[in-house]
């Protein structure tokens, strides 16, 4: 006590508590802490709080559409791989009935580049979306050898 008062520096002190931060320091259950138990505390704090910045960027970032979710992205590349796969599957069929009549390897490996570009070709013009190719004619070839 000085002059009747109390010197809340020497009490907090005595108190166990270094700096006047320390004061406002509260645990869960209630007790003020000392020195480090107040810094656990603003530790954990801050920590918190940054997690909690760093979901709300997150969130605004999703927002944007610059940030999507890992299930979104493994489906859409799905139903790529699904398309890649039929139109892959297709090319033969679509070839067969071109190359029988062949008279020269170099004519049917024509063909057979032919129809694989046409493949590829509806394939970078693939919207994920509608599951077909944004414009089918304009990546179309002719498989018979003319253009």
């Amino acid at each position: 006590m000085v002059d009747g008062k109390v010197n809340t520096e020497q009490a907090d002190k005595a108190l166990g508590f270094l700096n006047e931060n320390s004061v406002h320091n509260v645990h869960k259950n209630g007790d003020r802490g000392n020195a480090s138990g107040g810094d656990n505390y603003w530790k954990e704090k801050t920590r918190r709080e940054a997690a909690e910045a760093s979901l709300k960027e997150m969130e605004l970032a999703r927002r944007r559409q610059e940030l999507v979710e890992v299930e979104a992205v493994d489906y859409e590349f799905s139903k790529l791989v699904a398309a890649v796969r039929q139109k892959l599957l297709a090319v033969p069929s679509k070839i067969a009935p071109l190359t029988h009549n062949q008279k020269t390897v170099a004519a049917t490996q024509r063909i057979f580049e032919q129809g694989i570009h046409e493949a590829l070709n509806e394939l970078g013009n693939y919207d994920a979306k509608s599951g077909k190719s944004r414009s089918p004619r304009a990546s179309r070839t002719k498989l018979n050898g003319k253009h």
